[in-house]
């Protein structure tokens, strides 16, 4: 795979303690798939980690979800 991305279409870094180190191509792209694993990806169907999370603290407390969002989640995708 690698062979048919030319070099000048490559971007290379490292992940280190879940932060992403070198070219910003390399940088943005790690940067979308954390969005979308948190936010869910734009196709019907596909739900992220904060809807999936407030969905079962909501089944059993709305106060305990709400806390949740508010100190946790919103905050990770800020």
């Amino acid at each position: 795979m690698r062979a048919t991305v030319s070099e000048v279409h490559r971007a290379f870094g490292i992940t280190g303690c879940g932060a992403a180190v070198g070219d910003d191509a390399y940088v943005q792209d790690f940067l979308l798939q954390k969005e979308r694993e948190l936010r869910g990806d734009p196709e019907p169907g596909d739900v992220g980690t904060i809807a999936l999370v407030t969905a079962a603290l909501a089944e059993r407390s709305a106060h305990c979800a709400h806390t949740a969002i508010f100190y946790s989640l919103q905050s990770r995708s800020d």
